[in-house]
């Protein structure tokens, strides 16, 4: 079936245990198989049980990049999914639900179909999901052959639940009935894969060659460390849950100085506890690669939803001064890209790297072309013939033109040095002169200059002469897209390389009106730019309720300010 610019936004809402978020899944590849772009988007609260939960899949032909408000088809498994989502409905909306609910007033039109009693014929309740997705399926007007496949990979080696959920496909397929599309979309030549952020930081950090990933689950930033568990035993890499958060930064940190390509990844208040570490990191001037996945705070704050907050968090994480690096991907490509370039950073500069997600980012999933091929990031700066000093030890710290100085592994003759927290001298040993202070202080500053040559400038989406420019980092990226496409004079200027802020940056945002677009309430990119290139916004909008923008809303905003 010929779709040109129709979309489709489905939606699966109902209790947590019902399968939701598979449910989803599974819809979400199915998709992608037959040959669209697809954006998939999770909520569910932070509740160890019950709560409701949702998946949302936007499909097109063309390419999607964020969720958009109102649905087509609403897969309802209990009343509370068509009460809850009552804005979200028109009068096109059609609302799958059990005959059982009693459905008053809404605007959308009624398929209601048995679908718990055909899950309890089939002997497992649970699977009224799966039910669900073959009236799905035939309402979309997508091969059940493609559905299939998907369940069989789920359920291969269960022989049990693979009849079981295949026959539910099927039962689900025929109660669509009348409603059921007749042309059908069929598999697509080339299927693109269905990727989230967080498979992208991990699978980055893979091709970088990372060696060692440890971590205290906290959400949204868990999902890395599961997909690297999974992997771990195929590829040469060690991954570890630790105590806290304070155990996990050290531990990267310890691995770092022997030579390890080290990672740990947290959110907020897991952040918080790192602090003294990456300090430390800065002090000792070993790599490190941070992952933070920003969620609503202060404290615990809105666990499972998303906001841009910590920005500011992550250029000061630290006490002291020290070159750090901030970079922010905006979907899975640009999540593998930096991931991957974070390590070649951390290795070059021997500092800091803070990889900036969010949870909008981190657990949707995306259509994603192949990814490129990358060599492994060496572990450079490091010298196995150290020249013998006149002193015993070896001048780690010595001072060099860009403030980056060559470092030996443990073990190595006449490679010896302390890594000293103190302030020290060019050996690692303990220095509290004036003089070495400044010293050593500048020193480590130096290196910022020569970091802003790696920085990436802003990247212009859509016509450079326009009437006006929406301008973000991160995760905004998908609905700002998304928003210029409605306009013929707007365009979109994204940062994913936050700072050190390049300076060049400036020629890219002078002469525009400039319109900010954050999930923050605060305007953190904006303040960093009037701050580092003296420029600002004739407007901004902001948003922080923990739930994403929306591209029907965003439109109306901008609608209002040009």
């Amino acid at each position: 079936m010929p779709w040109g610019d129709k979309t489709i936004n489905w939606k699966i809402a109902g209790a947590a245990g019902l399968g939701i978020k598979s449910t989803g899944e599974v819809m979400a590849k199915a998709l992608s198989r037959s040959g669209l772009y697809i954006n998939g988007y999770t909520e569910y609260p932070s509740l160890i049980r019950g709560g409701h939960n949702t998946y949302q899949v936007l499909a097109s032909e063309k390419q999607v990049s964020n969720p958009r408000w109102n649905l087509d088809i609403l897969v309802a498994l209990n009343e509370e999914g068509v009460v809850l989502h009552e804005d979200e409905i028109d009068e096109r909306t059609k609302i799958v639900v059990d005959e059982s609910v009693k459905i008053e007033g809404n605007r959308g039109r009624l398929i209601q179909v048995p679908l718990l009693e055909k899950a309890k014929e089939l002997g497992n309740p649970i699977v009224q999901n799966v039910i669900a997705l073959g009236v799905s399926a035939a309402l979309i007007g997508v091969e059940i052959s493609i559905f299939e496949e998907l369940i069989e990979e789920e359920f291969g080696k269960k022989k049990e639940l693979l009849e079981i959920n295949k026959k539910a496909l099927r039962v689900g397929w025929e109660l669509a009935g009348e409603e059921r599309q007749v042309e059908l979309r069929k598999r697509a030549d080339k299927p693109r894969m269905v990727m989230s952020g967080s498979e992208a930081v991990a699978m980055g950090a893979m091709a970088a060659g990372m060696q060692l990933y440890c971590a205290y689950p906290m959400t949204p930033a868990t999902p890395v460390m599961h997909f690297l568990a999974k992997y771990q035993d195929k590829y040469d890499l060690v991954v570890r849950q630790t105590e806290d958060e304070i155990a996990a930064v050290n531990m990267a940190i310890g691995a770092s100085f022997a030579g390890v390509k080290a990672m740990t990844g947290t959110s907020g208040g897991g952040f918080a506890l790192m602090q003294e570490g990456i300090s430390l990191a800065g002090m000792l001037e070993l790599p490190l690669v941070v992952m933070l996945a920003m969620r609503p705070g202060p404290a615990t704050g809105l666990p499972t939803w998303s906001s841009q907050t910590d920005l500011r968090f992550a250029i000061h994480a630290g006490h002291g001064e020290f070159a750090k690096i901030v970079l922010a991907p905006g979907d899975p490509v640009e999540a593998y890209e930096l991931s991957y370039k974070a390590f070649e950073l951390a290795q070059k500069y021997q500092t800091v790297v803070i990889l900036l997600t969010d949870k909008l980012l981190a657990e949707s999933h995306y259509s994603v072309e192949l990814l490129e091929e990358k060599p492994v990031v060496e572990v450079s700066n490091v010298t196995d013939k150290p020249k013998k000093p006149e002193e015993e030890m070896f001048h780690r710290y010595q001072p060099s033109a860009n403030g980056v100085s060559e470092r030996t592994l443990p073990g190595l003759v006449n490679g010896y040095y302390v890594a000293n927290s103190d302030e020290h001298g060019p050996e690692g040993l303990v220095d509290e002169s004036a003089e070495m202070r400044e010293v050593m202080v500048r020193r480590r500053l130096l290196k910022l200059k020569s970091i802003e040559s790696d920085m990436a400038l802003p990247v212009i989406y859509g016509s450079k002469e326009t009437k006006l420019s929406l301008v973000g980092f991160g995760s905004v990226k998908g609905v700002a897209l998304e928003v210029i496409k409605e306009f013929n004079d707007v365009n979109y200027i994204h940062f994913n390389h936050v700072w050190p802020m390049p300076s060049k940056a400036r020629e890219v945002l002078e002469g525009r009106k400039l319109v900010f677009l954050e999930n923050n309430m605060t305007g953190q990119l904006e303040g960093l730019v009037r701050e580092y290139l003296g420029l600002g916004g004739i407007s901004n909008i902001r948003k922080d309720d923990g739930r994403p923008f929306y591209v029907d809303e965003v439109v109306n905003l901008v609608k209002r300010i040009i």
